[in-house]
């Protein structure tokens, strides 16, 4: 596996770990009373711009895994609108990605993205 690849890995990983850390955090606070202890939650446009920011693999988990904003519908379908964009940009970038990451990346990535895909649609 080319140096280049790892680290694109790693920045994919350390991204989604930071999403389903604030789908965490989000959920506590939620359970939480926030007027007590003066925490606000996090605003749905930070979640949105992570899962944009190929963060979609850590908020899909943090949907399904911790059952948080599973019942909003425009949350679901927001999320698959972004899991959805950065597999088209992916596809638009398939050419260069391949010439430096390898063929493996591109093809894991697809797979991730569809089965993500696939689970949100078992929650319905």
């Amino acid at each position: 596996m080319p140096i280049n690849q790892i680290y694109l890995w790693i920045i994919f990983i350390i991204i989604n770990i930071r999403s389903f850390r604030l789908m965490q955090i989000d959920k506590k606070r939620s359970i939480q009373n926030t007027s007590r202890d003066g925490k606000e939650r996090i605003p749905e446009a930070v979640l949105f711009l992570n899962s944009l920011l190929a963060g979609f693999v850590g908020i899909c988990v943090g949907m399904i895994w911790i059952r948080h904003k599973i019942q909003k519908p425009y949350f679901r379908i927001g999320v698959a609108a972004t899991t959805i964009f950065n597999v088209l940009l992916f596809f638009l970038l398939k050419e260069k990605l391949e010439e430096d990451f390898g063929f493996q990346f591109y093809y894991n990535f697809y797979w991730i993205a569809s089965l993500i895909l696939y689970f949100m649609n078992l929650f319905e």
